[in-house]
């Protein structure tokens, strides 16, 4: 999104969620390749509805049932046990970590796998896509 057109330079905003479960807009610009923030303010109401619509969770594929293969993540767990990770964190909040592990839960492996299963899934299908 433009946020000032008469600016000399393109201007963009975004509204995203904050750790403490605010939302904050920001308004930036890419100058020599690197994102120079312009500023950051809480999100009046307007913006945050107007993320809630648009935010993927709030997609149509989100509210059908998702059935895990289980021979897919046995498959997958095989093919990386012995491939050098390197760990990485991922903030999220604590409805989605419930989420998460009650799902695991259910198919029987750690949610850390379940999460390692939903990236590594994602990126095999962007690779498709793409």
């Amino acid at each position: 999104m433009q946020v000032r057109p008469d600016a000399c330079e393109q201007r963009l905003g975004l509204v995203g969620p904050t750790l403490s479960g605010g939302m904050l807009q920001v308004a930036f610009t890419i100058r020599e390749g690197r994102v120079r923030v312009i500023s950051a303010r809480p999100a009046h109401k307007k913006e945050r509805k107007v993320m809630k619509k648009s935010y993927v969770k709030s997609l149509k594929e989100y509210d059908e049932t998702y059935e895990l293969d289980s021979k897919k993540i046995l498959a997958a767990m095989k093919r990386y046990k012995n491939a050098k990770k390197k760990p990485t964190s991922v903030a999220l909040d604590e409805t989605t970590i419930a989420e998460l592990k009650a799902v695991a839960e259910k198919q029987g492996i750690p949610y850390q796998v379940l999460i390692r299963v939903f990236i590594l899934d994602g990126l095999e299908r962007l690779k498709k896509t793409g």
